[in-house]
Formats: C-alpha cells, sequence, structure tokens
C-alpha cells in the first residue's frame, strides 16, 4: 500500500467516525421533534457531539496502527502566548462588532429603546469576562472538535495537496458535518425565513472561514490548543453575549438578516486574521531556511 493511498484510507475512516454520529442522532431525534430547550435528550446529545472528532481522531489511529506521534497536543505554552491572546480575543472583537451592527440595523426602535434603558457597563463587562472564563474552562470541549479536524483531518489532507485547498476542504467538511443539525433546528432553531437553506449556507461559510483562522493559530503554536480556546471561547461570548446586550432570545428573532450578520462578521475577521497568522509564519519560515543556507 503507497503512502498515499494510505493516508487516504486513514482519512475515510476519519470521515465515516465523524458523520454517523449526527446523522443517528438528527435522526432518532432532530427530525421528529426539532431542537429546543424542552428537549432536553436533543439537546444534551447534540452538545455531546463536539467530542466525536477527537474520538474519531484516537479510533482511526488505533484502527489503522499508525500511533499517535505528531498529535498536535504540544501543551507547551511559553514563546506562544500570543495564539491564545489572539483565539480568545477575536471572539470579543466579533461580539463587539456584531452588536453594533444589530443595534444599528437589526433590532426595532422599541428594542433600542429598552437597550438604553437597561444598559450596564458593568454588567455587559461581566457578562463578556464571564464568556470568556466559560470558554476557558470548557477548552477541554473545544479539544473534541479541534483534534479532529486541524489536529488530523488537516495534516492528513496537507500530504495529498497544498495547505490552502487541504483548509478549506476541511472547512467544507466540518461545515457539512452540522447539517444533520441545522435540519434539525440546532443552532438556527427552525423559524427563521429561508430554513433550512439560510441556515446551511451560514453554518458553511463560518466553519471554511472559521476554519482558516484556527488552523494558523494551530500551524503557529504548534498545538490545537489556542484554536481549541477559541472554539469553545466563540461559542460562549459571540453569540450569548450579543444576544443578551441586544435584548434578543437568539438571532433567530432577527430574520435571516441577524443569522447573515453573524456568520458574514465571524466568517470576515477570522478569515482576515488567518491569513494574517499564515502569511507571517510563512514569511518568518522563509527567513528561517534562507538563514541556515546562507550559513
Amino acid at each position: 500500500m503507497t503512502n498515499k493511498t494510505r493516508e487516504i484510507k486513514r482519512i475515510v475512516i476519519f470521515l465515516l467516525l465523524c458523520f454517523i454520529p449526527p446523522v443517528v442522532i438528527s435522526i432518532i431525534y432532530g427530525i421528529n421533534t426539532g431542537w429546543s430547550s424542552e428537549n432536553k435528550w436533543f439537546a444534551a446529545l447534540s452538545n455531546s457531539l463536539v467530542v466525536f472528532p477527537a474520538l474519531a481522531n484516537i479510533i482511526t489511529r488505533i484502527i489503522t496502527r499508525e500511533g499517535f506521534e505528531n498529535n498536535s497536543l504540544d501543551i507547551r505554552i511559553r514563546g506562544k502566548q500570543r495564539y491564545y491572546i489572539a483565539g480568545l480575543a477575536l471572539p470579543v472583537l466579533c461580539t463587539l462588532i456584531i452588536v453594533l451592527l444589530g443595534y444599528c440595523f437589526l433590532i426595532s426602535p422599541e428594542t433600542r429603546q429598552l437597550i438604553k434603558d437597561k444598559t450596564d457597563i458593568t454588567a455587559v463587562a461581566a457578562r463578556i469576562l464571564y464568556g470568556s472564563s466559560m470558554g476557558l474552562f470548557l477548552v477541554f470541549a473545544g479539544l473534541g472538535e479541534e483534534l479532529g479536524w486541524r489536529g488530523y483531518l488537516t495534516p492528513k489532507l496537507e500530504k495529498l495537496m497544498p495547505l490552502f485547498p487541504a483548509v478549506m476542504i476541511t472547512g467544507l467538511l466540518w461545515g457539512i458535518w452540522y447539517i444533520p443539525l441545522v435540519i434539525s433546528g440546532y443552532a438556527f432553531g427552525k423559524e427563521y425565513s429561508g430554513y433550512p437553506w439560510v441556515g446551511i449556507v451560514l453554518i458553511i461559510l463560518m466553519c471554511v472561514f472559521t476554519g482558516i483562522f484556527l488552523t494558523a493559530l494551530t500551524k503557529a503554536a504548534g498545538s490545537v490548543l489556542p484554536a481549541a480556546a477559541s472554539n469553545i471561547a466563540g461559542k460562549s461570548v459571540c453569540l450569548s453575549t450579543a444576544s443578551y446586550i441586544l435584548c434578543i432570545e437568539s438571532f433567530e428573532e432577527t430574520g435571516a438578516g441577524g443569522g447573515f450578520v453573524f456568520a458574514g462578521v465571524v466568517s470576515v475577521l477570522s478569515a482576515s486574521a488567518g491569513i494574517f497568522i499564515l502569511l507571517k509564519n510563512r514569511k518568518k519560515e522563509k527567513l528561517s531556511v534562507s538563514t541556515k543556507i546562507s550559513v
């Protein structure tokens, strides 16, 4: 078996192990009953899916006798603090921009007045800090996705193609992985305009473009830990804090526009930051190689 064939086999096994759980869970619970806060079983099972990419990583390595070298789990933080800071800062920046755009374009005049009446900078700051702290506390939940997508799939694809296509394909597959749950109402609900296609487009866009940033963090730090921290911080800070400040239960209340604003801001900022980090590190690598050759 050639090296290329072996890597393709590992990718196929990994993807099967990733995709079977959300499909099965959605068929059993989601499509019939739909996701809601009252449907505790479906909510719990949906939230537990984040561990399956990491499990797929582990099981694939065992099945194919690959071993656990190059597992992208370097826990040394010294000298890499800036990547952890960047990973946690981006969700906060996204939140601030989403709130500004939401206040100006998405919510009603009555809601704007309500926000003015209840605005408390201390409470807002506490909400953001609470979300950030939860992001740090739940970093191991973020590891579930990052150990799979960025820690396993992207490096495998890089052996078959250049980095950029590998990142795009990983993001696309990550987004497709969410489709059964989006159809079931997870993340966006079912009451928005253009259900379920708008939700599917939004989730794929966010996964593709945030994947650039998360990959950049992983490659720059030599570990999935900064990406894991950013992943879970984004989920715990961005949407919940913005919804709280804008006095809405979720962006579902604003129609498709709210989802597009959320996805657009997160996608543009993530892609921009990710490309910046990747280019900066590539320049550094070229300079290092040039220096070694000259010596």
